[in-house]
């Protein structure tokens, strides 16, 4: 994965993770803007993370996921 196309998934992410904590503070919930954001991010980024080291040790990309869902 290039460099390019990492910031570009973590931009992707952080805007996902804005509208979702845009509606959130629009409804008065506790985990607005900046919360989502962080999550979306740190979720993408451990994915990447996962899947660019499963590539080059031939793991399992899926273990790092099943632990971001829990």
């Amino acid at each position: 994965m290039t460099d390019w196309e990492l910031v570009r998934r973590l931009c992707l992410a952080a805007a996902l993770g804005a509208v979702l904590g845009l509606e959130r503070e629009w409804r008065q919930k506790y985990a607005g803007l900046r919360t989502n954001i962080l999550i979306a991010i740190g979720a993408a980024l451990f994915t990447m993370m996962s899947i660019d080291l499963s590539v080059s040790s031939g793991g399992d990309p899926t273990r790092v996921a099943a632990q971001i869902v829990t």
